[in-house]
């Protein structure tokens, strides 16, 4: 059945993050949290070319950081299990930097082992992850939270897992309203017939909720009772959660239930969704709230000075990180740290990873630009796609990209 509760990875490194033990008033169930890293994340190209996916950035954060804070925010979370596949040397420095200095309890890492170059091929998918990490059933836990650890969203994981609990679900998937047309060969759908329910991954026509045009599609956030969980992996050989472990669940009769999402939530598969996802922050009122104090964003401290904004510049409905010093102007644009911005230039529509030197009068639009990269004095880019190819070949660009341009890691153009 669907209730609507709510209103408002892979690999060669095992992280166990204990993080906090409750006791509240009629809940003294126990809750581990499994973020599946993410496999190569070719859609993203160059940009996950030399880093996990997990690690790409958005604003001086990564996009890991939301389901780890999400769960250190989320009162009945005890402990974080987190499956690394590719580049496992960045994320796992990535997590003791921004995690491991404020939790209570002792860090366990898991390397199993792997010939060299084949991290990629360590797990064939979600639940290949989990099967392959037996360790994650350790410990006296009464429920096993799955978590994507690329998808971007705030919520608040408590009124899911008392919701499991009390209808006594074995399963409980949330969903999410999507436009049909949206979710067409995209997401997951599920739909019900009286009581029973449905699930397809990815169908090109989705069934509709009557009277809408729109589709519960499968956000890929899973409660499971870990014996159940278990067996699951078990009888199913199936490497994938939507493909293959759900559809075998409700085959099956284990009783499944959905949870309903009414908040904000990406996948950040593709550049061009990693772009509008960067442009979702720099509206007003943003989706995803980095000034909310009862709900923190967190991320590894850099212990820079604030921005520094010269030589009249001007900024509109833009962020800008620390260690920042910028002039020209910047329009509805994603700054992160230690960006050095000359005058005259104009920054409209771009989204710029940390390090990077942009010279005078340089004019981006559409523009992500990775780490380190320098831009010379007086170059455009985002105008004229076609000419600017030819002209600056170390670009990335792409017809599936919609437009945007990726510039790669230390790359110079002049």
């Amino acid at each position: 059945m669907l209730y609507n509760e709510v209103l408002p990875i892979f690999g060669r490194f095992f992280v166990h993050l204990p993080i906090k033990y409750f006791q509240k008033e009629g809940i003294m169930d126990k809750t581990k949290a499994i973020i599946l890293g993410g496999g190569q994340g070719k859609r993203l190209y160059t940009l996950t070319a030399r880093r996990p996916k997990p690690c790409v950035p958005l604003e001086k954060r990564r996009l890991i950081d939301f389901a780890i804070s999400n769960c250190l925010n989320s009162t009945h979370i005890n402990a974080v299990d987190i499956l690394i596949q590719t580049h496992a040397n960045a994320l796992l420095r990535y997590i003791e930097d921004a995690y491991l200095p404020h939790v209570i309890k002792p860090v366990r890492c898991h390397v199993p082992p792997m010939p060299p170059g084949k991290e990629a091929e360590r797990f064939a998918g979600t639940a290949d992850a989990i099967r392959q990490s037996g360790h994650v059933f350790y410990g006296s836990f009464d429920h096993i939270l799955v978590l994507a650890g690329d998808h971007l969203y705030v919520m608040d994981y408590d009124p899911l897992i008392h919701f499991h609990a009390r209808v006594s679900s074995d399963i409980t998937v949330v969903v999410q309203r999507f436009p049909a047309a949206k979710a067409a060969g995209q997401l997951g759908v599920f739909w019900q017939e009286g009581d029973k329910i449905h699930f397809i991954e990815k169908p090109e026509q989705p069934s509709v909720i009557p009277g809408t045009d729109q589709c519960l599609a499968n956000l890929g956030i899973y409660v499971f009772n870990p014996q159940v969980l278990g067996r699951l992996l078990d009888e199913c050989d199936g490497n994938d959660f939507g493909r293959q472990v759900i559809p075998h669940a409700i085959d099956r009769g284990y009783k499944v239930d959905l949870f309903e999402h009414e908040g904000y939530w990406r996948d950040v598969g593709t550049v061009q969704s990693l772009w509008e996802a960067n442009m979702d922050l720099t509206g007003p009122s943003p989706a995803i709230n980095f000034y909310n104090r009862a709900w923190p964003i967190y991320h590894r401290p850099r212990y820079l000075p604030s921005p520094k904004f010269i030589n009249g510049c001007r900024i509109q409905d833009a962020i800008v990180s620390d260690g920042s010093i910028v002039a020209g102007e910047i329009i509805s644009s994603v700054l992160s740290t230690r960006i050095r911005v000359g005058s005259e230039s104009r920054i409209c529509q771009s989204v710029i990873f940390d390090g990077v030197t942009i010279g005078s009068g340089v004019e981006l639009n559409k523009v992500i630009v990775d780490k380190r990269v320098r831009i010379g004095d007086g170059v455009k880019l985002g105008f004229d796609l076609a000419n600017e190819a030819r002209r600056y070949p170390q670009l990335d660009i792409r017809d599936e990209f919609g437009g945007i341009i990726v510039i790669p890691k230390d790359v110079v153009i002049e």
